[in-house]
């Protein structure tokens, strides 16, 4: 009797403890299937509706809305929510997987900043979202300095810097891509040295040179303005070329992670 009571004891036991560790991975893939929407969530989608307003209406030839709007941008859509695209979240979710759940209000800005382009004709990420872009256009004009810039030696820096991000996603190196641009740095809390120095003489520059880092060295623009559609988007430019190439370092990488 002694023995079997032993032996119920420890079935008992053993049952709860099973019954426990079940309950928590049932829990915790509740957790993870669960939508974390919040505050900031709520107010990017009033961002991404309100810049589809102006920018697709007589409002954005309005100087007063454009200075508020762009003054909001920088203050909340910027410093609070820190919703920004760049190439490190571009590249991350696109070697990771898109993680919706966790940051819908990020989700929607990639997919509306993504879509219109292709829809509309319009880059209104980039006109009518991005802080660094308002930023810049508040800027703008403040320093006066005769420049006489290489555009046409610049123009081609956002592209290389695009296509090496993607070899070094392609190749899965550990490089962080968040220092290879400034948005970071409206993330302020956790923005690493290389961000927050590259925002600020971006501005400086900006000052003196109308949206220059937007026209020289923007690569997620630059992504973002190979989408949009155009009257040449059925011909084959340099940009499919280099796309091509990718892909080619896309197979061959396959192949020896592969071997």
């Amino acid at each position: 009797a002694t023995m079997t009571s032993m032996a119920v004891a420890e079935t008992i036991i053993a049952a709860a403890r099973k019954y426990e560790a079940r309950q928590s991975a049932a829990a915790t893939e509740r957790q993870r299937r669960r939508i974390h929407w919040s505050r900031h969530d709520t107010g990017t989608a009033f961002v991404l509706v309100a810049a589809i307003v102006i920018g697709m209406t007589r409002l954005r030839g309005s100087r007063r809305v454009r200075f508020c709007w762009n003054v909001f941008l920088v203050g909340y859509f910027g410093l609070v929510t820190g919703n920004l695209i760049s190439l490190a979240f571009v590249m991350g979710w696109a070697a990771k997987g898109f993680a919706w759940r966790l940051a819908p209000g990020l989700a929607a800005v990639l997919v509306v900043s993504f879509i219109l382009p292709i829809a509309t004709k319009r880059n209104l990420y980039c006109s009518h979202i991005c802080p660094h872009g308002a930023a810049q256009q508040l800027v703008r004009g403040r320093i006066r300095w005769k420049n006489d810039i290489r555009r046409r030696r610049l123009k081609w820096l956002p592209g290389m810097i695009l296509g090496a991000a993607v070899v070094v996603t392609l190749l899965g190196l550990d490089w962080n891509l968040a220092a290879w641009e400034p948005f970071n740095a409206y993330i302020w809390y956790v923005a690493g040295a290389s961000s927050i120095v590259l925002a600020v003489a971006s501005l400086l520059i900006s000052a003196a040179v109308p949206m220059a880092y937007c026209r020289y060295a923007c690569a997620t623009g630059r992504l973002l303005e190979y989408l949009r559609r155009s009257a040449r988007s059925d011909r084959f430019v340099m940009a499919d070329g280099v796309l091509m190439g990718l892909l080619a370092v896309f197979v061959w990488s396959s192949g020896v992670m592969a071997g």
